[in-house]
């Protein structure tokens, strides 16, 4: 979102709860217990802050689960690999990995492929590509949330047309997120 008082519509996935969602989802398939680490896009994005924080917020319904460490890879695959993989030296015990956007999961997959510890090291991605897909297909990931970005569209038309025929469009709108 900006900061002005002149949008007619803010249509957006909820990024805290689909961060939530992770979570959740990753309390469920460590068990409820274990290290967990973020391997996340860039300090001070919004969308992918809120992300890791709810995160965090959720991950304190596993009082078993350790949050050990919150790495940023600036949306270079390769950096998020490395930071990864520092996680994964860092606590040979971690259990799972959480990444907050499509680059970062592609580099955590690939970290945690190429140390071989995809039964270890349980992957809760963001975003989604074809070799994403294809990676959680293969079973190098656990999972992935994503957005709906035809939603996205959709009620932005939707609302706009709204605007221009007098109608009063809804303010703020989730247009969903999915494991």
């Amino acid at each position: 979102a900006i900061n002005t008082d002149k949008i007619i519509s803010y249509v957006a996935t909820d990024n805290y709860e689909a961060g939530r969602m992770a979570a959740r989802r990753m309390g469920e398939i460590l068990g409820g217990k274990g290290k967990v680490g973020i391997i996340g896009f860039r300090p001070g994005s919004a969308s992918t802050v809120q992300r890791e924080d709810g995160f965090q917020e959720a991950l304190k319904e596993f009082p078993d689960i350790e949050m050990v460490g919150l790495r940023y890879n600036e949306s270079d695959r390769a950096k998020a690999m490395a930071e990864s993989e520092n996680l994964m030296t860092a606590h040979p015990d971690l259990a799972g990995l959480f990444a907050d956007n499509e680059s970062s999961t592609d580099g955590t997959v690939r970290a945690v492929k190429q140390r071989g510890a995809s039964n270890q090291v349980k992957v809760v991605g963001f975003d989604s590509s074809e070799e994403l897909i294809a990676e959680l297909k293969a079973g190098a990931m656990d999972s992935i949330v994503v957005q709906d970005p035809f939603r996205m569209g959709y009620e932005c038309m939707k609302a706009m047309a709204d605007h221009l025929a007098g109608r009063e469009p809804v303010a703020k709108l989730d247009s969903g997120s999915y494991l």
